[in-house]
């Protein structure tokens, strides 16, 4: 049952159009899901090397974990955050980590 009646046919609620990610957002966001992976891997692989201090291996595992979920989470909310403009500024996000 229609909620709004226009003399006639009914009023349909529009809705945003969407544009299927062209091959650029395909490759940034896979880049990000990659990174992240590494990220997190070496992370976690850290505390098990042979060598160094057990202060920084932990400062930098640590960090590395930090970071890596961090743009794990980006990658999870890009389809989201192209909404708002962020195609504008993902590749810098690339370049930056």
């Amino acid at each position: 049952m229609p909620i709004f009646k226009i003399d006639g046919p009914e009023v349909q609620t529009l809705k945003r159009p969407t544009t299927p990610p062209n091959a650029n957002q395909q490759l940034q966001r896979a880049m990000l899901g990659g990174i992240a992976a590494v990220l997190i891997l070496v992370g976690l692989a850290v505390p098990y090397l042979p060598y160094g201090g057990l202060s920084g291996q932990t400062f930098a595992s640590g960090s590395l974990l930090k970071v890596g979920f961090v743009v794990g989470l980006i990658w999870l909310a890009a389809p989201q955050l192209d909404r708002f403009g962020w195609e504008k500024i993902r590749g810098n996000l690339l370049i930056a980590v």
